[in-house]
C-alpha cells in the first residue's frame, strides 16, 4: 500500500489517500526452492551428516581396540550422531512455512543441540571427578555409565520444559509483515513469536551451558591425553562456544537480512560439528593405528621364530604324509602334543552369586601365574608346559550391589585391596602433572579409577584380581560384559602376538529375548590358522520338562544369533560348525533328573545318598545335559567328559560341599567341545575338576585342560594332481520349514574353506538364474521339505598342491526367498583330505553319503549324495 497526504489549508480539508495495490510474499527466514542458496544449503547440511556418520563408522570399527576404550566410546559416540542429525535440521527452513513447521523448527534445532552438548558435558564432568583430582578424593568418585547418562536427564528435561512451555503459552506462527515506510513496500513472511519470552529464556539456557562446558573443558585441559579426551574436549567446546560468539556478533554488528542469517547459522553449523567430531576420531583412530603397528611388528618377529622352527622341524622329518595313505597322522599329531608348537589351554567356569570373590577363592580357581601343576591331570605321565598358554574365563552373576558389596567388604568378603593398594595417596592432583611427572603407580591408579568407574567397580575388582593372579605374562585378549554375565580371555605373550581377528559377539535369551539375565557371550579368535570360539553362557534355570526344553532353545538361539567369523556372515554356517575348534561353559543350569515320580525332599535324599557313597557315575547317568546331548536334543556332536566329582550345586559359601536343601544337587556348570571333521586329534582334554576351595558362591566352578595342536604345524596332504569331485544322486529329507505355508524352497551351495577349489567348467551350470555367488549351486525346489535332483550332476575341481588338515567342503542347504535373503536350513562339513584319500594304487574312487544336516546344534534333516572322486593328472 502507498499513503499520500492531500490537504487544501483554506477549506479545512485533510485527506489521507491510500493506493491499495498487491504485494508478493517475500521470505524473511526460510529460503525458497529457486534461491541460489536452497542448493548450496542442502549441500552442506549433507555434507555435515554424512561426515560425521563417517567418522562415527570409523570410530564405531575400533570400538575394542584400547585407544578407543579410553575414549569413552558410548558417549562419544552420541557427540557424534547428534553432530550428524543435527546438521540435517536445515530442512525445516527449506520451503514456504507453516505453524507446524514454525515449531517443528525449533524443537528439532534446540533439542538436538541439547542432546549434542548434554553427553559432552558429562563426559568432562566425569573426567574432572575421576582424573582431575587428587587420587585420593578421586578414588570415592564412582560414575559409572548409568549414572552418568542419567546426569545428562537434567539438561534435556530443562529443555524440554522450555520447549513444552512455549509450545502452548507464546508458539512461534507465520507471520506477514508489510513495510509502508518503504518506498517500494515489502511484505516479508517470517516464524514470529508473539513476545521476547522464548528468546531471553532459551537464550540464558544456551549461556549457561556454554559457560558451565567452557569451565569443565578448561578445568580438564591438561589431564593425561590417555583418558577421556582432555585435549579433543577442550577443543570440541570452545569451537562450538567461538562459532556462536561469532555468528552472534555478525548477526548484531553486520547488516544481513534474516535469509542470510539462517545461512550462516548451518555454516556455523557444520563447522562447529564436523571440526569437533574429527577432534574426536581421528587422533584416537592414529593412537589405535600405531598400536596396531607396534602389535604387527610383534607378530611379526613371532612369525619369524615360528617360521624358523617349523622348517626346521619340516626338514628334519623324513615321514612326510601323501595323498593315498595317512598312516602316520595320528602319530605326528600324537608328538605334536607332547611339543613346544601345540597350545595348552585353560578353560575356567563359575557362577560369582552375585558376590564379591575374595583373592583366595578367585586363586583356588585360576591358578597363580597360569601354572599348569595346579591343575590335577588324568594321567600322572601326561607331556604338558609349565604355563598355560591361553586361559578363558567365564562368570555368570558376576555383579553386585553396592549395598551387598559394602556389607561383604565390612565383613571381610572382598579383598578391596586389589584395586585400591596401588593408589598412591598423593595430595597433588595427578590429572595436572606432565607425563614424565607421573610414576608408574600413580599411572596404575588412574587408569584403575577411571576404568572402575566408567565399567563399574565389580568389573575392575575382577579383571584386576585376574590380572595379579596370572602375572606380567599374560595379555588381556578379549573382555566381555553382557548384563551379569562375563568372559575374560587371556594369552600368554608368547602366543599373544599370533592371535588374530578377535570378534566378540553374544546373544540375550532372557525375557523377550532382550533381557541379558540370560544368554551367551562368544570370543572368537584365530591362531596359526586355527579358528577357536569359546561361549559361555547363563541359561535358564528350575527343574521340569519346560525348563529343560527352554535351556537346549537357549543353546541354539545364543548361536544362531553370533556370527564372528567371516564365513558365518556371509554364507549363515553356524559356529559351531565354522570354529575348527568351540568350546561351551557356563552355567548351563542343567539338573539332576532322577526316574519316576519323586518329591523334591526326596529326590534330595537320593542325591545325598550317592554323594556320600562318591557313586559318581550312578548320579551322572542321571544328568540331563548328558542324556540331552546323547539324545541330539542339543549341541549334537559335541564332547563332555563325565564328572567323576560331586555335584557343583547348590552349596552353601563355606570350605567342600555343603549342600543346600532348596534344591537337588546337579551338575550345573559344564564345559562342552567339538572339533570339525578331521579336526578332533588335534584337541585332547586332559584335566576336568571343580574348585572346591571357592567359598564365596553358592556354586563350585568348574575348569578344564587342554591341549591342541594348531592346523599350522601339521603337515599337509602334498599332491601333484588336482581331484575331481562329481555330486550326483542329491536329495534330502525332513528339512526344516521355513515358509509360512509350512514347506521350504531348498537348494544346496557348495561352499569350500581354506582350499582352492571350481566348478568343472565341463558341467552345466544349471543355476544361473539365481543371485550372484562365487559358490556354485543348485537349482532351488518349490515347496518341500524332501527335494531330489536326481538328474543333476555337480561337479568341483580343486586346485593347489597342497591340502591342509583344516582344508573343508560344506554342503550348505538354503531356502530361497525371492524378496529376501536366503534362510539356511542346514549344513553338512566334510573333510577334504578324508575325501581325497586313498588306497595304494587308487585314482578314483566312489562313497555313498547319508549324512544328518546340521544347524546352531541340533540335527536339520538329512542329505544323501553319490560323491566320485578322482585323480587328474598333468
Amino acid at each position: 500500500a502507498t499513503a499520500v497526504a492531500y490537504e487544501i489549508p483554506d477549506a479545512d480539508l485533510k485527506w489521507q489517500i491510500v493506493v491499495i495495490s498487491p504485494l508478493d510474499d517475500n521470505p524473511a527466514d526460510f529460503i525458497l526452492e529457486g534461491d541460489g542458496l536452497y542448493a548450496v544449503l542442502i549441500a552442506v547440511g549433507v555434507l555435515g551428516c554424512l561426515i560425521c556418520f563417517f567418522l562415527f563408522l570409523a570410530f564405531y570399527r575400533r570400538k575394542n581396540e584400547k585407544a578407543v576404550q579410553f575414549a569413552d566410546f558410548y558417549f562419544t559416540s552420541a557427540f557424534i550422531l547428534g553432530c550428524a542429525a543435527i546438521n540435517l535440521a536445515i530442512f525445516p527452513y527449506l520451503g514456504k512455512p507453516t505453524d507446524d513447521i514454525c515449531l517443528t523448527r525449533i524443537w528439532v534445532f534446540f533439542m538436538l543441540t541439547v542432546f549434542i552438548l548434554s553427553p559432552l558435558f558429562v563426559k568432562a564432568y566425569r573426567i574432572y571427578r575421576l582424573l582431575g583430582r587428587p587420587v585420593a578424593k578421586a578414588m570415592n568418585a564412582k560414575i559409572n555409565n548409568r549414572e552418568a547418562w542419567m546426569r545428562t536427564l537434567p539438561m534435556i528435561l530443562v529443555q524440554t520444559v522450555i520447549l513444552l512451555f512455549i509450545t502452548f503459552y507464546d508458539p512461534p506462527t507465520v507471520k506477514g509483515k508489510v513495510d509502508l515506510e518503504e518506498l517500494n513496500p515489502q511484505k516479508s513472511i517470517r516464524c514470529e513469536h508473539d513476545t521476547f519470552l522464548f528468546g531471553i529464556i532459551q537464550g540464558s539456557f544456551d549461556i549457561i551451558l556454554l559457560i558451565i562446558g567452557c569451565t569443565l573443558a578448561y578445568l580438564t585441559r591438561n589431564i593425561d591425553p590417555r583418558f577421556g579426551d582432555a585435549k579433543a574436549l577442550f577443543f570440541a567446546v570452545y569451537n562450538i562456544a567461538f562459532t556462536t560468539l561469532m555468528l552472534a556478533l555478525i548477526i548484531v554488528f553486520v547488516d544481513i537480512t534474516e535469509s542470510g542469517q539462517v545461512s550462516l547459522q548451518f555454516i556455523g553449523v557444520f563447522w562447529a560439528t564436523v571440526f569437533s567430531s574429527a577432534a574426536f576420531v581421528i587422533p584416537r583412530l592414529m593412537a589405535a593405528k600405531n598400536d596396531r603397528k607396534q602389535s604387527r611388528k610383534r607378530q611379526t618377529r613371532m612369525l619369524s621364530k615360528y617360521e624358523t622352527m617349523r622348517k626346521s622341524r619340516a626338514a628334519s622329518s623324513v615321514n612326510e604324509r601323501s595323498t593315498v595313505d595317512g598312516r602316520n597322522a595320528e602319530e605326528e599329531v600324537l608328538a605334536l602334543h607332547e611339543s613346544e608348537e601345540s597350545i595348552k589351554v585353560l578353560v575356567c567356569t563359575a557362577n560369582m552369586g552375585n558376590a564379591p570373590p575374595t583373592l583366595e577363592s578367585m586363586k583356588a580357581w585360576i591358578p597363580e601365574l597360569g601354572t599348569c601343576y595346579t591343575v590335577t591331570p588324568f594321567e600322572e605321565n601326561v607331556a604338558t608346559k609349565d604355563h598355560f598358554d591361553l586361559i578363558v574365563i567365564g562368570m555368570q552373576e558376576a555383579t553386585w550391589g553396592s549395598k551387598k558389596q559394602r556389607k561383604r567388604e565390612q565383613a571381610g568378603g572382598a579383598d578391596v585391596s586389589v584395586v585400591s593398594g596401588l593408589v598412591s595417596q598423593t595430595s597433588g592432583n595427578v590429572g595436572d602433572k606432565d607425563d614424565d611427572e607421573i610414576s608408574l603407580e600413580e599411572a596404575r591408579a588412574k587408569e584403575d579409577n577411571y576404568l572402575a568407574a566408567i565399567e563399574g567397580a565389580d568389573t575392575v575388582l575382577l579383571r584386576k584380581m585376574t590380572k595379579e593372579i596370572l602375572g606380567g605374562e599374560y595379555t588381556s585378549i578379549a573382555s566381555e560384559q553382557r548384563g551379569q554375565m562375563r568372559q575374560l580371555v587371556w594369552a600368554r605373550s608368547t602366543i599373544a602376538p599370533l592371535i588374530k581377528n578377535v570378534k566378540i559377539s553374544g546373544e540375550n535369551t532372557g525375557i523377550g529375548n532382550v533381557l541379558s539375565n540370560k544368554g551367551g557371550i562368544i570370543v572368537s579368535m584365530s591362531y596359526q590358522d586355527t579358528r577357536m570360539s569359546f561361549l559361555s553362557a547363563h541359561l535358564a534355570a528350575h527343574e521340569g520338562d519346560n525348563y529343560y526344553k527352554a535351556r537346549c532353545e537357549n543353546v541354539y538361539d545364543i548361536l544362531k544369533g553370533s556370527k564372528t567369523f567371516d564365513i558365518c556372515k556371509k554364507n549363515d554356517i553356524d559356529l559351531a560348525l565354522s570354529s575348527h575348534h568351540i568350546f561351551v561353559l557356563g552355567d548351563l543350569n542343567f539338573r539332576t533328573k532322577f526316574d519316576g515320580e519323586h518329591t523334591h525332599e526326596e529326590k534330595f535324599a537320593m542325591a545325598q545318598d550317592l554323594i556320600k557313597a562318591e557313586d559318581w557315575h550312578a548320579l551322572y547317568s542321571y544328568d540331563e545335559l548328558h542324556h540331552g546331548v546323547n539324545r541330539n536334543d542339543l549341541l549334537v556332536h559335541f564332547k563332555t567328559l563325565p564328572c567323576d566329582f560331586n555335584p557343583t550345586f547348590k552349596v552353601n559359601r563355606v570350605d567342600g560341599y555343603d549342600y543346600k536343601d532348596q534344591r537337588v544337587p546337579s551338575y550345573t556348570d559344564r564345559i562342552l567341545f567339538k572339533s570339525s571333521p578331521n579336526l578332533s586329534d588335534n584337541l585332547v582334554q586332559y584335566a576336568y575338576e571343580p574348585c572346591v576351595d571357592f567359598v564365596t558362591s553358592d556354586h563350585k566352578p568348574v575348569r578344564g585342560a587342554f591341549s591342541i595342536v594348531p592346523n599350522d604345524v601339521v603337515t599337509p596332504f602334498n599332491v601333484d594332481c588336482k581331484f575331481r569331485l562329481t555330486f550326483s544322486q542329491m536329495e534330502c529329507s525332513d528339512l526344516p520349514e521355513a515358509d509360512v505355508s509350512g514347506t521350504s524352497d531348498p537348494y544346496i551351495k557348495f561352499i569350500w574353506d581354506s582350499i582352492g577349489m571350481a566348478e568343472d567348467n565341463n558341467t552345466f551350470n544349471f543355476n544361473f538364474w539365481q543371485r550372484g555367488d562365487r559358490f556354485p549351486k543348485t537349482a532351488y525346489k518349490r515347496k518341500t521339505l524332501n527335494p531330489k535332483w536326481e538328474d543333476k550332476t555337480m561337479t568341483l575341481v580343486t586346485s593347489g598342491h597342497e591340502i591342509n588338515v583344516n582344508a573343508t567342503l560344506f554342503l550348505a542347504v538354503y531356502d530361497y526367498d525371492f524378496l529376501s535373503d536366503d534362510d539356511i536350513l542346514g549344513s553338512l562339513p566334510l573333510s577334504m583330505q578324508q575325501l581325497v584319500a586313498m588306497k595304494p594304487m587308487e585314482s578314483s574312487k566312489e562313497v555313498l553319503f547319508d549324512r544328518p544336516l546340521e544347524r546352531c546344534g541340533k540335527f536339520a534333516g538329512r542329505i544323501k549324495f553319490k560323491l566320485e572322486i578322482s585323480q587328474l593328472v598333468g
